[in-house]
């Protein structure tokens, strides 16, 4: 068995963070090492109350740094030119901000700090592995004796040590209160090491006046002395920190399993009650979206939401559409180029192209298409829609439709709530509708599980009937009205797209009847208001 003798500084570096060398989950890889029996803790009564006597004024100490910070932030100069002061006060300011948005929080919850850190060592203090030992007679005797021999720790003059001793002795004297095997450990961790070790240059050593009462006494081999808790603990209970992992999964997996059979064996009584009088046996969550699912307004809903497919389906057609002109026309030579263009604005009138003589293909295709996105769609727009949608064709609670309407608004359907399935309980499911996050329309599913209770002679006392109710028209009317409104949008586009192309055919064809290899249709249809 190992054993962990830890004096009164090691608990008090699990309450602050003072240094590196004794991080926070220190204190759980003790209490974990507790827990599944792997160390045994041996703590003189001393220590508690030096713990308990420490442990306030160590948190308040955390409040008066920063309290010091503050004043020292505020108290900064620097060197007396114009841009280098505005700078450095700019930065001092920031700092000072910052100290004092910290400051705030520990006050704020100075109070709470100490209620925790006291919970969390009296879990340590309380432990079914502890040896508790307190002050005997013989302890005292041999704490005084050191006193007049003036034997560590009252080596150091003008020291007040004698709850130090008192720790010391009980280590010395272990053997009194506990029964030690051969190949038992124990490790006595401090961070005093002016009061137990044998000199600054040799921290690492025990103080000889401490190893000759352990030598004295047999223990000379078996007390380790350290001076880093978190690195003993990394070092030295390798082995034991793996077995409680090993133990700890176990655990948690037992405590699993038996939840779980508790749960059906609930479940299974509920359900038979239930049945008993008519009503249907509790659903899991997955047989509740199930249901929901196979209802008839979810069905609407779903319908209503697949139909933005179509809108999809038309941006596509527009998009493939549109590219062909753009390389239709990229294959149409420049004086035909700009008398197609010349043609079109003679003849529609106030909505024209830009036109200039010396333009190549590539800036007089540019121009017409710039006017068909700014006339017609943008095409970008129509990427931008046709790229970023996303619907689901099976209710739950998520983000069931995600789409960009005509005027670049994202428009979301989410399904928010929980399913807790319990007699007498009832969940609602809340439907929104957001228009770049600003809701536009809600409604909500609201799910009874009904219940039956007996009196004490066996008959129903209480009980309710189940039910699902669907308040979502508001919901289904709305992206109606969006997915109608797309669709005319893009219905729209398509024709005026192909009332161009069209007259670009019919031109061209005109002029050169060839250019009916670049697959422009030949069948006039006026445009924009003009006639061809």
């Amino acid at each position: 068995m190992k054993y962990l003798f830890l004096d009164t500084n090691i608990y008090l570096d699990m309450v602050v963070y003072r240094n590196k060398e004794n991080p926070p989950k220190s204190y759980d890889y003790l209490l974990k090492l507790l827990e599944f029996d792997q160390v045994k803790l041996i703590i003189p009564k001393i220590v508690i109350t030096e713990v308990k006597r420490h442990l306030e004024d160590e948190i308040d100490k955390v409040g008066e740094n920063l309290k010091s910070l503050k004043n020292s932030v505020e108290g900064m100069y620097w060197i007396s030119n114009t841009e280098d002061v505005q700078n450095f006060d700019a930065k001092v300011k920031m700092l000072s901000k910052t100290v004092n948005q910290v400051l705030d929080e520990f006050e704020k919850n100075n109070l709470n700090y100490k209620n925790e850190f006291k919970d969390k060592l009296e879990k340590i203090f309380s432990n079914k592995n502890n040896i508790l030992i307190d002050e005997t007679q013989e302890l005292i005797f041999n704490v005084n004796k050191r006193m007049i021999y003036k034997l560590c720790p009252f080596h150091i003059k003008g020291k007040e040590s004698f709850a130090d001793a008192l720790i010391l002795e009980t280590l010395i004297n272990i053997e009194k209160f506990i029964e030690l095997r051969d190949e038992d450990e124990i490790y006595f961790i401090t961070k005093n090491y002016k009061d137990f070790s044998k000199s600054k240059e040799n921290k690492a050593e025990i103080h000889p006046h401490i190893l000759e009462s352990l030598i004295n006494n047999g223990l000379d081999k078996q007390v380790k002395y350290s001076l880093r808790f978190y690195k003993t603990l990394m070092d030295n209970f390798k082995e034991e920190l793996e077995s409680v992992d090993e133990l700890e999964s176990l655990f948690l997996d037992t405590l699993a399993e038996e939840e779980a059979e508790r749960e059906a064996w609930e479940t299974d009584i509920e359900n038979m009650a239930r049945n008993s009088v008519g009503l249907s046996s509790l659903p899991s969550d997955d047989s509740i979206v199930e249901l929901v699912n196979e209802s008839g307004p979810i069905e609407d809903l779903k319908q209503a939401i697949n139909e933005y497919e179509h809108v999809i389906s038309r941006i596509d057609e527009y998009i493939n559409k549109y590219y062909d002109l753009e390389d239709n026309l990229m294959h149409t030579c420049v004086e035909n180029l700009l008398s197609l263009v010349d043609n079109f604005n003679k003849k529609s009138g106030f909505l024209t192209i830009n036109l200039n003589k010396n333009d190549d293909e590539r800036k007089i295709v540019h121009e017409i298409l710039e006017f068909i996105n700014t006339y017609v769609v943008d095409i970008d727009l129509l990427h931008q829609i046709y790229d970023n949608y996303e619907i689901k064709d099976y209710f739950d609670l998520e983000t069931l439709l995600d789409i960009r309407d005509f005027q670049n608004n994202r428009i979301q359907l989410n399904a928010e709530g929980y399913f807790n399935p319990e007699s007498f309980g009832q969940d609602t499911i809340e439907l929104k509708i957001l228009k770049n996050s600003v809701v536009q329309a809600e409604g909500y599913i609201e799910i009874s599980y009904g219940g039956i209770e007996f009196d004490e002679d066996g008959g129903v006392d209480n009980g309710c009937q189940e039910s699902v109710e669907f308040h979502i028209d508001n919901i289904i009317n709305y992206l109606k009205t969006i997915v109608s409104s797309s669709l005319d949008s893009i219905k729209e586009a398509v024709c005026m797209l192909d009332k161009f192309i069209d007259f670009i055919g019919m031109f061209l064809a005109s002029i050169n009847p060839s250019s009916a290899e670049l697959n422009f249709p030949s069948t006039p249809f006026p445009l924009l208001g003009f006639h061809g």
